[in-house]
């Protein structure tokens, strides 16, 4: 079985669905197919087999046959596919579907370095005129997505460009600028007169800045309340939902967040962009911009 990795965009299935399970799934896809294969290559060369569970416990799913279209049809269930970066493998000729996914689960997948992203939810088959098929399963890094979970916080904010941050950018500048002054403030009044520049004299007040840019008052949304946004209900809320970012809730958005007016326009934009590009993809596009 071979795997290769890809990016790809959100985009929209249409087509007929059914519940089943890993004992009834050959039986109950075999008719699926039967009935709406035919009319459904009648709009496109590729098939998608489109799945999500429907209970926690794993054991139940939906499968939606379909095809990729703009269009939402009135007579079909269409369902709409985030964002996200997969793992895709080619299956063998002779395998069955429960053989292929175990095999790509628990075998191949594993030896990879990434885990199922089961925060995205979508899983999905996707068939050529030729009878060939992929399986496409959203993944993350085992290391990497944790690593990023460290810097974004639940409402998608960058924790890690955070003024605030103990392990933060300006947190660190901040130290290091404060080391390589040293002793500045013994001669910030002698440039006052060598340099005729009278802002020599506000040095005590941009030291003291300095020693509180320095401090890093927080350690994290994810690991304390939120020090500067005091009625911010995120982090509980996100740890009750069991979701590590507010786009994975099926309530999102909501009006629970406890943000002021702006705030709550720029979380609503961060989780939106994240749910779009997959959090990886939002995370390098962020992550060196200033967050003032």
């Amino acid at each position: 079985m071979n795997i290769h990795f890809e990016n790809r965009n959100k985009f929209t299935v249409c087509g007929y669905q059914t519940e089943t399970n890993a004992e009834n799934n050959d039986h109950d896809l075999g008719q699926l197919f039967a009935r709406h294969e035919n009319e459904l290559r009648e709009d496109s060369e590729n098939l998608y087999g489109v799945m999500w569970y429907t209970d926690e416990s794993h054991q139940r799913y939906f499968y939606l046959l379909g095809v990729e279209t703009d269009k939402r049809q009135e007579d079909m269930t269409c369902v709409e596919v985030p964002a996200g970066y997969f793992a895709v493998a080619t299956v063998p000729k002779g395998m069955t579907g429960v053989e292929a996914w175990t095999e790509f689960f628990f075998k191949e997948l594993p030896a990879s370095g990434y885990l199922p992203d089961e925060n995205h939810g979508i899983y999905f088959e996707l068939f050529n005129e030729t009878g060939d098929y992929e399986l496409w399963t959203p993944v993350k890094s085992a290391e990497n997505y944790e690593v990023i979970k460290t810097r974004l916080s639940p409402c998608g904010l960058h924790c890690g460009n955070c003024f605030a941050f103990s392990e933060g950018r300006i947190c660190q500048s901040s130290k290091d600028l404060k080391d390589n002054l040293g002793n500045f403030h013994v001669y910030a009044e002698r440039f006052v007169n060598l340099l005729n520049e009278p802002l020599f004299l506000k040095y005590s007040d941009f030291k003291e800045m300095l020693n509180y840019f320095s401090s890093g008052i927080c350690k994290g949304c994810r690991k304390e309340n939120c020090v500067l946004f005091k009625n911010c209900n995120v982090r509980k809320c996100s740890e009750n939902k069991q979701v590590d970012f507010c786009f994975q809730c099926p309530e999102f958005p909501c009006n629970r967040s406890g943000f002021d007016e702006h705030l709550q326009k720029r979380w609503i934009l961060a989780n939106t962009k994240m749910k779009e590009l997959g959090v990886e993809a939002y995370y390098d596009e962020i992550k060196d911009k200033p967050r003032y």
